[in-house]
């Protein structure tokens, strides 16, 4: 219900030519021509115009002359009463209601024509799916913080793997009908590359120890097979027979971890690793994060193969192979 005509327009034309003062006035004279029981009989337009006003005006004209001030809240902003300003936002609201309904009727309209069917569910997935990449990636990132923040020495990092990380770690591999095997996914920036790609590998293994990280693996991506273990053990757990694997993406954060855990990760992904296939990593430091000692005893090299500075924070990826 709207404010009648009259009164809106006289309310604006003494609140900016006369002031607040001439404004109580007028909501004076508005409370002395209240429809009484008697008017009310002998005229019902009277009742009508006057149920025709917004509630909270008729609380105002209610009130009494002295209660018609600015410490009880009747006016917002000099010159402004508050309906001004609530019938703004409705008239606001009113508008992105109807853009919304567009939307949802060209939407509709899109969908029955291609054949798709006239479900609102598929009018709704189409219509929430630009913002649906972007909410996915802040559960990622907020799923990932929690977990550093609980464990900062086993996570290493407060968020997820840039895309551009993802992409210098396979640069390079032929992984076309090959298998892969990722230590350490996390919430799956690497995975969800080697997914999207349109020569990708054929079988993808993932070993997580973190139980949140694996069911969010095994939630992501069900075409691979997510393993709740430690990667130490991985070789007796794994389905993959020696020499079966083309590259093995490592997440782990291997500067943290114990130089006899670091060997015996090193020696189970070659003992997996093809002849020509490559073991990739990253970190946040600036050399490999493979001591030299795991290189002396499996008789391996590692070369830097990409920088990347807009990962946060920024990392090397380095490759190791057999020497």
């Amino acid at each position: 219900m709207e404010c009648p005509v009259e009164w809106r327009s006289n309310a604006r034309v003494l609140s900016r030519e006369l002031g607040k003062t001439s404004l109580r006035l007028h909501f004076r004279h508005c409370m002395a021509s209240r429809p009484t029981a008697e008017a009310a009989v002998s005229s019902p337009s009277s009742v009508s115009r006057w149920r025709s006003c917004p509630r909270n005006l008729r609380s105002w004209v209610r009130r009494s002359p002295q209660d018609l001030s600015d410490r009880h809240g009747c006016f917002g902003l000099p010159g402004k009463p508050v309906w001004v300003r609530k019938d703004a936002r409705r008239a606001s609201a009113a508008a992105r209601s109807r853009f919304w309904r567009i939307v949802s009727i060209s939407l509709a309209t899109n969908v029955r024509n291609e054949g798709q069917g006239d479900h609102i569910s598929d009018v709704i997935s189409l219509s929430l799916q630009p913002f649906r990449l972007p909410m996915q990636r802040m559960r990622h990132v907020a799923t990932f913080t929690r977990e550093w923040l609980r464990a900062p020495l086993r996570t290493a990092s407060v968020v997820p793997s840039s895309s551009s990380l993802a992409r210098a770690m396979v640069e390079g591999l032929d992984l076309q009908d090959a298998a892969v095997l990722e230590l350490g996914p996390g919430t799956g920036a690497f995975t969800e590359h080697l997914v999207s790609m349109p020569a990708g590998p054929s079988r993808i293994y993932a070993i997580e120890s973190n139980p949140a990280f694996a069911d969010l693996m095994r939630t992501r991506f069900a075409t691979v097979e997510t393993f709740t273990v430690d990667a130490c053990r991985m070789r007796s757990l794994l389905p993959c027979s020696p020499r079966s694997v083309k590259a093995v993406l490592c997440g782990l954060p291997l500067l943290s971890m114990r130089l006899s855990s670091v060997h015996r990760i090193m020696k189970s992904a070659f003992e997996l690793i093809q002849d020509d296939g490559e073991f990739r990593c990253f970190t946040y430091g600036p050399r490999c994060p493979i001591p030299f000692a795991v290189h002396e005893r499996l008789l391996i090299e590692s070369t830097r193969v990409r920088f990347c500075p807009a990962n946060f924070p920024p990392a090397s990826v380095y490759r190791v192979f057999r020497a």
